[in-house]
């Protein structure tokens, strides 16, 4: 074919070149008859889409030449050779779904091809090479190749770059020797596309160039069974400019798969397994693989031997510190890889079994470069023992334990520099026919060593527990120990004292505090008959300072119980307060004290018998207390004997309920007998003798008590009482008191019942003052109705010195209905020789509203023959429940005739849940009033009214406080606030707090406090905040609080990279309202090895005052300083500075110094 073009020239096409072209549309549209031979009809040629016009060189970097855009609309596009139009189906052909154009004849490079077309950008794009045309060779039972030919398409991108793309690649599934080889082999080819928009077209989109070159993707998998062996292989390989993804749903590779190997993009994985390899019994298994970036690998090692006999495995995993593609690999725990980047895993381990037994071992070392955890474990499991041993040591350089997979991560970071060995056996009763056990446990480092000792036998109903547990004084590390180690050891020491004592949470601050102690623990326990046991107990506590030792002896049988405790406590022993709660409860303060309890009780002929006695001595005397106690079914029969040294003076404190007591019989003996029971049918006696005695002193009181009831028949009751009471000092008798009582009660059933009482009282003594009395006393009370009562009492006091008294009382109360009810009563006293007379009358009613909430009223009335009188009355409503809201308030007003008049009113309402109205959620009301008037006169009145509520996220809340005091005094606080997120976990938080104050005078303040920060992550934080009027609390101010007259702003920024270091920048300046002064301070520093507890600070601080009349003083700062982690003996801080004013510089002190401080702390 012969045509003439532009210039004149003549085109020619050659058959290789359409042969090309028809290679090219096969790869790129898979369309072969609708691109070549199919003529579009005038249906088809209703154009539609958007216009495009695109120019590019006659120089080919492919089989065709790539439009900007995709999805051409079929019949739309004409193309131009130099100017001169060409037809389609004979001078060209277009890919239109792909966007390719071909040319039937040759092109010169520096020709030009313009093409206008339209293109529907809302059609989904698809991908030129997902739907390669397949080579297949099949070679039957040696499997099948299959190739795939991409050779001229186009690769867009959303941002505007636009390649040539050839892709090529084939699909293998071979058998051969026994084995079987699959996989993939991709090659991808991208080169710059020269297309560019044309100067005419509407849209002037630039064409970016992306990368090119030609990339592999390599995944092959090689699999074979030789006699049994099973043999792995596999292989995969991404390179970094492989860009033909598109062929792998062509490959038959489901669409996630292919997303992960576009993830993984520039790795290579490898790895070899073989299994089933059995040689006399005995197997063996192996695995490893790899996975490399450019910078480093990951690597995973597996063995394994195992025989009928013994097994033995080793493992191990390398983690580059390079090695930084992590988010980009397909593992589930990828996360867990990059926390462990740079740490090596190995382990070593196995087991034997023999005669029915096991023993296992392991050896595990997680290391990095700065160090490790090490592990060596052993365990045997047989019928009559059973036994483990662990080893572990953790070097001090190693922090990388909160980096770790396993659950004792957090343990492990504690333990860091420290070394902790266990060994525990133990010997099964069922088979041994008795229980033994033997635990060991050490935690060491540098400065000592913390050790637990325990064993313990069961031998039918004996058995026999020792434990010894300890560290030296220097040890500082027992909050190392695990919490349920801690635990463990509450539970051991409470059941020293307690054998079913359980775990107390007080007690976890406090166990951690016996370093330097030493406990040691012997119990005997046995059954030597039937129901009958016995507990001997032996505990030692030391240290340096001295020695707590107890020994505890039980027995207990059916009639007969004993007890016997010895405690002694050395004076120089400090660490009682040491101890848990409960033996500091036990213990108290009783150093140097030896002291003895006992106690024996048994029971025979229906009658049981009881004896206790305490003995306590000391280098400043002692104590001795002895009781004995007799119960039988009629009566009940105590003693007590007690006597306190008058040397004695710390018998406050001996533990004991006693104490108090025991505190004022100091120097005096003391004796006391009681008697309770029925000596006769219908009587009962209750009686008590008391007698103490000081000898230095010359003292003694008696008192003794007798109280007699008859009760002829159930309407009657006699009751007669004696008292005496007398104390005896060296001049003679110097206070007595005697009281005969005696009383008669009958119930006339609905009658109401009758009381009669007389009563002689008689004083006696040098120090005695007040007149004998004798007192005639009735009482009549009746039920009218169920629902009403009627009372009246009368009574008559006589005095020896002839004045007298008398008194009557009535009183009426009904109960209308179960909400309803009142109180009525009056009292009248008449008095001769002893005061002006009296009377009373009362008035008390309730109302019941139901949830909590009622109303009462009381009235008082009290006047005097004098004409004076009192006047009370009180209006509540108790704090209950309506609507949603808690109600309550009172009204109290008390009045002296003639005199004063006081009245105290509050009220409060707030709701009990938050509520929502509208756009406003969880929304909180309170309200508040007091008053105080006195005497007429304003004293107090107190408005407070708030309200809060969220909207959109965030919180708004307004409050409303007025204080009015003496002389109508007024001052109120208005305030409004916001919170951008209540909760304080989004990374923008914003609190603003606007108030306006009215002063007494009249005058307004106004209150601005605005904070408002940001943070990055954990590790980046801005903050800003304002202080305008900052508030002091002051209780006795006006509101509460005093109005400093400053305004303050601050900017600060936190950077902490990781747990090593930790920056800081701040700027402050403080403006004085009052005296015109401004001050200005900037700060930087850095804080070094702050995950060593030991941690060093460099500080730069730059100072400026500006005064009164523009005077400037400026100073700047300069300090490091480090706190030594503190150990258990010594401290160590220092501090230097230094200081160089630039202006200003204080009278008599030099324009710059050096400052050292240094704090060194030993104990010994």
């Amino acid at each position: 074919m012969v045509r003439k073009g532009k210039n004149g020239k003549m085109m020619r096409g050659v058959g290789a070149s359409a042969l090309a072209i028809s290679l090219a549309a096969a790869g790129a549209a898979q369309e072969f008859n609708a691109v070549f031979n199919d003529t579009p009809s005038a249906s088809a040629m209703t154009l539609g889409g958007r216009p495009a016009i695109d120019i590019m060189p006659g120089l080919k970097k492919g089989l065709g030449y790539p439009l900007r855009y995709g999805n051409v609309i079929r019949g739309s596009a004409q193309v131009f050779l130099d100017g001169v139009p060409l037809k389609e189906g004979q001078d060209f052909s277009m890919d239109y779904a792909g966007g390719m154009l071909y040319l039937a004849s040759e092109v010169r490079p520096e020709q030009s091809i313009r093409v206008s077309y339209r293109h529907d950008p809302s059609s989904k794009s698809s991908s030129a090479f997902s739907s390669l045309p397949i080579i297949a060779l099949n070679f039957g039972t040696a499997g099948q190749l299959n190739m795939f030919l991409g050779l001229a398409g186009a690769s867009r991108f959303a941002d505007g770059t636009l390649m040539n793309a050839q892709d090529v690649g084939m699909n293998n599934q071979l058998a051969f020797a026994g084995g079987q080889l699959s996989g993939l082999f991709l090659v991808s080819n991208r080169t710059t596309s020269l297309t560019r928009a044309d100067s005419a077209s509407l849209d002037q989109g630039v064409t970016k160039q992306g990368v090119e070159g030609t990339g592999t993707l390599i995944m092959q998998n090689f699999s074979g069974d030789y006699g049994g062996v099973k043999i792995s292989a596999d292989y995969q390989k991404v390179d970094e400019k492989f860009a033909g993804f598109g062929m792998l749903g062509t490959a038959g590779v489901e669409a996630e798969r292919a997303k992960q190997l576009e993830k993984e993009k520039g790795l290579q994985r490898m790895g070899l397994g073989m299994s089933g390899v059995n040689l006399g019994g005995l197997s063996f298994t192996n695995s490893y693989r790899t996975i490399e970036d450019r910078d480093g690998k990951i690597e995973y090692q597996d063995y394994a031997v195992k025989s009928a006999v013994f097994d033995l495995f080793y493992k191990s995993r390398s983690i580059d510190e390079r090695f930084n593609r992590f988010k980009d690999l397909s593992e589930a725990d990828r996360e867990q890889l990059q926390k462990e980047r740079g740490i090596d895993r190995r382990e070593f381990g196995g087991g034997v079994n023999f005669l029915g037994s096991t023993l296992k071992f392991s050896q595990n070392d997680i290391e990095d470069r700065n160090g490790g955890v090490h592990r060596t474990a052993l365990s045997l499991d047989s019928p009559y023992l059973k036994a483990s041993y662990l080893d572990q040591s953790i070097d001090a350089g190693f922090q990388r334990a909160g980096n770790l997979a396993e659950a004792e991560r957090g343990q492990w970071a504690k333990e860091v520099g420290m070394d902790r060995r266990e060994l525990s056996l133990a010997v099964p009763k069922e088979r041994a026919g008795f229980a033994l056990s033997y635990s060991q446990k050490s935690l060491g480092w540098d400065q000592g060593s913390f050790d637990w000792t325990s064993a313990s036998i069961g031998l039918g109903t004996y058995s026999l527990e020792f434990w010894r547990r300890g560290s030296n004084a220097g040890y500082g590390r027992l909050n190392a120990l695990a919490q349920p180690e801690l635990d463990a050891m509450i539970v051991d020491t409470l059941r020293m004292y307690d054998p079913k004592a359980g775990l107390n949470d007080k007690d976890r601050p406090w166990i951690t505090r016996e370093e330097g102690m030493q406990r040691e623990f012997f119990r005997v326990t046995g059954a030597p008959a039937k129901n009958s046991t016995f507990r001997f107990d032996s505990i030692g506590i030391e240290d340096t300072s001295g020695d707590l030792r107890q020994t505890y002896f039980d027995f207990a049988a059916p009639n007969l119980s004993l007890m016997y405790r010895r405690q002694t406590i050395d004076e120089g022993f400090n660490r009682t307060f040491d101890l848990l709660e409960s033996e500091r409860k036990l213990f108290g303060n009783q150093r140097g004290f030896d002291r003895t309890d006992a106690s024996l009780a048994f029971s025979f002929g229906g009658m049981q018998v009881g004896l206790k006695g305490l003995d306590v001595t000391s280098a400043d005397g002692g104590m001795k207390r002895y009781s004995a106690e007799v119960k039988t079914k009629n009566f009940e029969l105590r003693g007590n004997y007690r006597e306190v040294d008058d040397s004695f003076t710390r018998v406050a404190d001996v533990v004991d309920p006693e104490k108090d007591f025991l505190t004022t019989l100091l120097g005096y003996r003391q004796f006391d007998l009681s008697f309770k029971g029925d000596l006769l049918k219908n009587l009962k006696v209750d009686a008590f003798l008391y007698d103490s005695s000081n000898g230095n002193a010359e003292q003694r009181r008696f008192k003794h008590f007798a109280n007699f009831i008859y009760t002829p028949d159930k309407a009657t009751q006699v009751r007669f009482r004696l008292d005496d009471h007398q104390w005896d000092g060296i001049d003679g008798l110097l206070f007595g008191n005697s009281l005969m009582l005696a009383e008669g009660t009958r119930s006339f059933g609905r009658f109401g019942t009758l009381t009669l009482r007389h009563e002689e009282e008689q004083y006696m003594g040098s120090t005695s003052t007040r007149p004998d009395r004798e007192t005639d006393y009735l009482k009549y009370e009746t039920k009218l109705t169920s629902s009403t009562t009627l009372s009246t009492e009368q009574v008559r006091n006589e005095f020896a010195d002839g004045s007298s008294e008398r008194g009557q009382s009535y009183g009426f109360g009904w109960q209308v209905n179960k909400r309803f009810g009142f109180n009525v009563s009056q009292v009248t006293i008449d008095r001769e020789g002893i005061g002006p007379d009296l009377s009373f009358q009362n008035f008390a009613a309730t109302y019941d509203f139901g949830n909590n909430m009622k109303l009462g009223y009381t009235w008082y009335r009290e006047l005097n023959s004098n004409g004076s009188g009192k006047r009370n009355y009180r209006t509540d409503l108790t704090n209950g429940t309506t609507g949603g809201f808690e109600v309550g308030g009172s009204y109290d007003e008390k009045r002296i005739d003639g005199i004063r008049t006081t009245a105290l009113g509050n009220f409060s309402l707030k709701n009990t849940k938050p509520f929502n109205f509208g756009l406003l959620k969880n929304v909180n009301l309170s309200v508040g009033y007091n008053s105080l008037t006195d005497a007429g006169v304003w004293q107090r009145e107190n408005e407070l009214a708030s309200v809060s509520a969220e909207i959109w996220g965030s919180e708004i809340s307004a409050a409303y406080g007025q204080v009015m005091l003496p002389g109508e005094i007024r001052a109120a606080d208005r305030t409004f606030g916001f919170k951008l997120d209540p909760s304080g976990k989004d990374p923008l938080q914003l609190n603003l707090m606007y108030k306006v104050r009215t002063t007494p005078s009249g005058g307004t303040q106004y209150i601005k406090d605005y904070d408002i920060s940001y943070k990055v992550g954990d590790k980046f934080k801005l903050v800003h905040t304002t202080d305008f009027l900052p508030e002091q609390k002051k209780g006795d101010a006006l509101l509460g609080s005093l109005l400093q007259p400053t305004q303050g702003r601050t900017w600060a920024v936190d950077y902490t990279p990781n747990s090593f270091a930790a920056f800081r920048f701040s700027f402050q300046d403080l403006y004085n309202l009052q005296l015109n002064t401004l001050a200005r301070r900037t700060t930087l520093g850095v804080d070094l090895f702050r995950n060593t507890g030991s941690p060093l600070r460099i500080a730069y601080t730059s100072e400026q005052n500006t005064l009164q009349g523009g005077t400037r003083k400026t100073r700047t700062i300069y300090e490091i300083g480090f706190d030594q982690k503190p150990g258990p003996n010594q401290t160590l801080t220092f501090m230097l500075g230094y200081l160089d004013w630039l202006d200003g510089a204080p009278t008599n002190e030099p324009w710059s110094n050096w400052q050292l401080r240094l704090d060194y702390q030993l104990k010994f």
